[in-house]
């Protein structure tokens, strides 16, 4: 939110606006499609923090690849 806020004072828009726009103009999640959410601003949400998810989780399991193998115990 603090994000958003930041964006519509640096763009001089409604932070509404912006919300609309992402929900009217970005890519449907499947996930959030499934749940069938009538609320753009809803929508728009979920599917943000999907993505965010998303790429925490592929950056996550890129450090676990690039980590050095553990030795076993003896």
């Amino acid at each position: 939110m603090i994000m958003l806020a930041e964006l519509a004072l640096r763009y001089n828009v409604d932070a509404v606006d912006l919300i609309k726009y992402a929900a009217c103009h970005s890519r449907p999640d499947k996930r959030v499609q499934r749940l069938k959410i009538a609320d753009p601003t809803l929508r728009a949400t979920l599917t943000h923090q999907f993505l965010t998810y998303d790429q925490s989780e592929r950056a996550r399991q890129q450090a676990r690849r690039n980590q050095p193998p553990r030795k076993k115990a003896s």
